[in-house]
Parts: structure tokens; C-alpha cells; sequence
């Protein structure tokens, strides 16, 4: 079970370096000449459109300067990530699935903003002014989501203990 993290990360950053490969491709108006690029239809809703982001979420901290903040800021994440892993601070599998994702879209991020000094997005939604995201966004998004989950029902689970600390008879008399 404790080497599953592994094997989701990976996976993960493969499909979104990969992704990150083919789109530019895909959108290339003339593979002779530089590369022009333009938005086409992917899903019902859903545009290919190449961006490259410079900032992190939402273009936040846009510009050159910001760039190895963010670099360090996504390599303190992940080290810290693999060590809360390997030190099983995390007790559960749902919680190792979930924030093994968040590794893997956190790297596939640092891979871009450390080698290219800007992070590909291309995903666009058509029917919402909504900001332009990648692969490694939708895996730290879902998984963030699925291990602050996680952690909810951690708490949930150590309440009655606490509170068979306090009273440990039962009895409910606090003195």
C-alpha cells in the first residue's frame, strides 16, 4: 500500500508532460513555419487553447522575478509531500491516493516552471469565464479537495476518543 503513491505520482506526471507535448502540436497552425497558435474545439464545452502561464493559479505572481519563488515554493511541496508519505503521517489509503495526486500534478508543474520558466495550461471552458488550466491543475485541484476530505474524517474519527478522554467512565460528570 505504501509504495501506491509511487505509482499514482508517476503516472501522473507522464500524462501531464505528455499532454503538455501534444497540445502544442495539435494547435500548430503550420508545422513549417513558427508556431501559431489558436484555440479548437476538445469536448462539448471544453476549448484547447495554449497559454503559457508565467504565475501560479489564476496567473497570481505573473512575471520572470516570481518564477524561482514558485519553483521553491513547489519543491518545498513535494519534499514535504514524499516525506509526510514515507513517515506515514498519513494514515490512510484514501488519504495516500489523494494526496499522491497533488504530488503528481505539483511536480508536473515544477517540471514546467523550473526547465521553461512558465507553466503550460490549455484547457478552457467555452460556457464560463474560467481560467485556463492544465492536467497537473486538475489533479492538485481534485486531490487537495479529496485530502482536506480526508482529513475531515480523520477528526471525525479521534472526536469520540476525545471526548472518552475526558470522561472516561462515561459517567459525563466533568468533575
Amino acid at each position: 500500500m505504501r509504495k501506491l503513491w509511487l505509482l499514482l505520482a508517476v503516472p501522473i506526471i507522464v500524462l501531464d508532460q505528455w499532454v503538455k507535448w501534444w497540445v502544442p502540436k495539435v494547435l500548430a497552425h503550420d508545422s513549417l513555419s513558427s508556431v501559431i497558435m489558436r484555440s479548437k474545439s476538445f469536448l462539448p464545452g471544453v476549448n484547447l487553447t495554449y497559454t503559457e502561464n508565467t504565475g501560479a493559479a489564476f496567473s497570481m505572481l505573473d512575471g520572470g522575478a516570481a518564477r524561482w519563488f514558485l519553483v521553491a515554493v513547489s519543491t518545498l511541496a513535494v519534499v514535504f509531500i514524499i516525506l509526510a508519505v514515507c513517515k506515514r503521517w498519513i494514515p490512510s489509503l484514501f488519504g495516500i491516493i489523494s494526496i499522491a495526486c497533488v504530488l503528481g500534478g505539483a511536480a508536473g508543474n515544477l517540471i514546467d516552471r523550473a526547465a521553461r520558466g512558465y507553466v503550460i495550461d490549455m484547457f478552457e471552458f467555452s460556457f464560463v469565464n474560467f481560467a485556463i488550466f492544465n492536467v497537473a491543475d486538475v489533479f492538485i485541484t481534485v486531490g487537495g479537495a479529496c485530502f482536506c476530505l480526508h482529513l475531515i474524517l480523520e477528526m471525525r474519527k479521534k472526536e469520540p476518543d476525545a471526548a472518552l478522554e475526558k470522561d472516561p467512565g462515561g459517567t459525563g460528570d466533568e468533575d
